[in-house]
């Protein structure tokens, strides 16, 4: 033991100084934003922090997990989904809770106030400018470093939920992906998996909410998702563990022991102690090693571009940035193609939306009218100021039900065709990067590497259901004057007659909705890979600008540069040998089985 402890210290100082190397090696190639995240990630193995981190799509139960884990209702899981910000819990000896916002203010705050800086209804949308929200909790699981995280989740409430869990993928040391039984694994989760792979450097799959399901029914999502998820991962022994965060949860405030048995989770806190004790500081070093090696090849990608150029003539230099702007103009024009197909496709997917309202309302109109006929002559008793408030009730909440029960089947329907849509137009996205690849190697010899992500649907929703009385108006205010027998008899006509007219009044707002959503996420994706392609092109336009200055300059200064450039290329090279030498982790990590098998055995 002494001696692994031994080896652990020495591997981290090492990566420590390549850390510090490759943090002086981008400040001297002005490459401001890739020494910023060698110098976090410093100060990071410095600290000894592990993010544990929860990763999953809107309504998957990622707080419930962690409030399960904890065994306290700590963060909020209403049915109102977060905003677009990470949550991160470290041990602390009592509970307490501060706030960074994004001009770099902190603020503590009272553990129960925590749901006025993280959810919809207290910060919508996140008008308050919160960066991020960091809860201090006594619990066992939190001790020596591991910071628990809650990540906003790809589909949640708002737009850039996504990136924002994206852009927290190169800080996760370990990730927790939870998925659900009751839905079928998707296509943007799969392909957030693809892209984690890259910065994790273990996982732990979950498949939540088995407490919906039957132990049969049990079994086809289980398969599936492994299935699914073993392909991707090239593998054939992945573990999934089963479990409901919900009951572990309820049983734990509740004190039922056997309720958080049933739940499983027990078993996914073994693994995770195990690995905590065991795994954690390798598994570290390991994730470290990774963003390491990725951000020196970025650096030596850009040293090998100026290098490259700058042992052209000026003219050459000059012929090679005209050729590369003619490229990069066909590149943008391809682009914009490819974005007007895709408007195409979205306006296709919204007609859809459309076509499947129409029969909705038609089947309806008639049972919601015998159903208003009978809630009629039951409370026709009432006043006639009350029975219009009791109607009005009535038919809101009849359409609200005629609507969910679409909208929920409707949703997953229109999400997975958006995630078709878009997937296909990533591989014609991707197509085009890979231009901007050929385009920097045909000129120069040099490789560069963009990467696309899908964009998935997103859930932000304005809709609201909207029935209205249709005795506000003056006009028809004087019916109630009537004599009661006479007026009743008109609220009963209106009312049946406005059936019609409220249910095509939603299914139009419904349609907005859908729309709306479509039309954003439709956009976020477009942005998205325009500015990915912009970026990579501006990248090399700059590399190519300051060789040319470079390449005006005397002989006796360009040699300089050459020597410079050379010595930089050799040390980015050194450093990534180094890396290679230190704590290799497995491509496809993954975690241990728990009781997956008993459930076949009870059947």
């Amino acid at each position: 033991m002494m001696q692994q402890l031994s080896d652990f210290a020495l591997v981290k100082s090492e990566m420590v100084q390549c850390a510090e190397e490759l943090a002086i090696l981008a400040q001297h190639q002005d490459k401001v934003d890739l020494a910023d995240r060698a110098e976090e990630l410093l100060g990071k193995l410095a600290a000894g922090e592990f993010n544990l981190t929860v990763f999953g799509q809107f309504k998957r139960g990622k707080s419930t997990l962690i409030n399960a884990l904890l065994g306290v209702d700590i963060l909020p899981t209403a049915v109102v989904p977060l905003t677009s910000i990470v949550t991160i819990l470290r041990y602390g000896r009592a509970p307490a809770a501060k706030v960074t916002f994004t001009d770099g203010r902190r603020v503590s705050i009272a553990v129960s106030e925590i749901s006025e800086y993280i959810t919809e209804r207290g910060n919508p949308p996140n008008e308050k400018g919160v960066r991020r929200v960091e809860v201090s909790y006594p619990a066992p699981l939190l001790k020596d470093g591991v910071r628990l995280i809650d990540t906003p989740g790809a589909g949640s409430i708002f737009l850039n939920n996504t990136e924002a869990t994206y852009d927290f993928l190169p800080n996760a040391d370990a990730a927790i992906l939870i998925l659900a039984a009751d839905q079928p694994i998707s296509q943007a989760e799969v392909e957030f998996l693809h892209e984690a792979r890259r910065y994790a450097a273990k996982f732990f799959f979950l498949l939540n909410k088995i407490d919906l399901l039957s132990e049969r029914e049990l079994l086809e999502p289980l398969e599936f998702c492994r299935r699914v998820i073993e392909e991707e991962l090239q593998t054939t022994d992945l573990v999934l563990y089963p479990l409901s965060a919900k009951q572990a949860l309820i049983g734990r405030l509740q004190g039922d022991r056997s309720l958080v048995d049933r739940s499983r989770v027990p078993g996914l806190e073994y693994a995770l102690t195990q690995f905590l004790l065991r795994e954690k500081g390798t598994t570290l070093l390991g994730a470290a090693r990774r963003r390491l090696y990725e951000m020196a090849v970025t650096l030596e990608q850009a040293i090998d571009l100026e290098l490259t150029a700058l042992m052209l003539t000026p003219q050459e230099v000059a012929e090679k940035i005209e050729l590369f702007h003619q490229q990069a103009d066909r590149i943008l024009q391809e682009q914009q193609d490819v974005e007007y197909l895709l408007h195409g496709e979205t306006g296709r997917l919204i007609a859809r939306v459309e076509e499947d309202l129409r029969p909705l309302v038609e089947d309806h109109v008639d049972p919601l009218r015998r159903r208003l006929a009978e809630f009629f002559n039951v409370n026709k008793h009432l006043g006639k100021f009350k029975l219009v408030e009791a109607m009005t009730n009535e038919l809101a909440g009849a359409v609200q039900e005629i609507f969910t029960a679409w909208h929920e089947q409707e949703e997953t329907i229109i999400s997975q065709e958006f995630t078709r849509i878009t997937a296909r137009f990533q591989e014609r996205m991707n197509q085009i990067v890979e231009v901007v690849q050929d385009v920097a190697k045909g000129l120069f010899g040099v490789e560069v590497t963009p990467v696309m992500a899908v964009e998935p649907l997103t859930t932000e929703s304005s809709h609201y259901y909207l029935v209205e009385n249709p005795f506000t108006l003056q006009a028809d205010t004087i019916v109630l004057m009537l004599p009661a027998p006479i007026a009743k008899r008109i609220i009963r006509r209106r009312f049946l007659e406005n059936a019609r007219l409220e249910l095509d009044r939603n299914a139009g707002r419904w349609r907005s909705d859908f729309q709306e959503r479509i039309e954003k996420s439709a956009r976020r994706f477009r942005v998205k890979f325009q500015e990915q392609v912009e970026d990579a092109l501006r990248d090399i336009q700059r590399t190519l600008e300051r060789a040319a200055q470079e390449r005006a300059q005397s002989e006796e200064r360009v040699a300089a540069t050459l020597d410079t450039l050379q010595a930089a290329q050799r040390e980015i090279r050194a450093l990534g040998q180094s890396l290679d030498q230190l704590t290799p982790t497995p491509n496809v990590p993954v975690a241990w089985s728990v009781g997956e098998e008993q459930i076949k055995e009870r059947m």
